[in-house]
């Protein structure tokens, strides 16, 4: 009976959930936090059918910072969790002139909605600073 309950709480969560993606469509979106802020944000985003099949690959994509080419970093997925993790590095490598992204999240999803929180980093000759975030969507139509 022990045995069953431990396995019955290790799969409960949305790490041990069969994996689904998110429906495409119109998802309304609330960002706490930020880069170097504590601000609230709320945005609309349509999201078509290839980006909520591969939203746990790039969920940043144009709602906070997302990676680029010059990034390096990590993703992972187990059943509806996701994290990952990404660093980069900006400017002509002057010195007053470059800047260090660091980001880490991590995430679940359901086929209507989805959350996250992590943290970003900035640094460089001029400054930088750290902050934490999290994000929340929930898909109310179509595009």
């Amino acid at each position: 009976l022990t045995f069953c309950c431990l396995v019955l709480a290790a799969c409960s969560g949305p790490d041990g959930e069969e994996p689904v993606d998110l429906q495409p469509g119109r998802y309304d979106i609330q960002i706490s936090g930020g880069p170097m802020s504590g601000s609230s944000e709320s945005k609309s985003l349509c999201f078509l059918p290839d980006r909520a099949k591969n939203f746990a690959d790039k969920p940043l994509q144009g709602i906070l910072v997302e990676s680029t080419s010059s990034c390096t970093g990590d993703k992972k997925r187990e059943g509806n969790a996701f994290s990952g993790s990404y660093s980069c590095s900006f400017g002509s490598g002057a010195e007053f002139d470059s800047m260090a992204l660091k980001v880490a999240y991590d995430g679940s999803l359901t086929t209507d909605a989805f959350s996250m929180r992590g943290d970003i980093e900035v640094t460089g000759v001029q400054g930088g600073g750290r902050s934490g975030f999290t994000v929340t969507g929930k898909r109310w139509g179509d595009c």
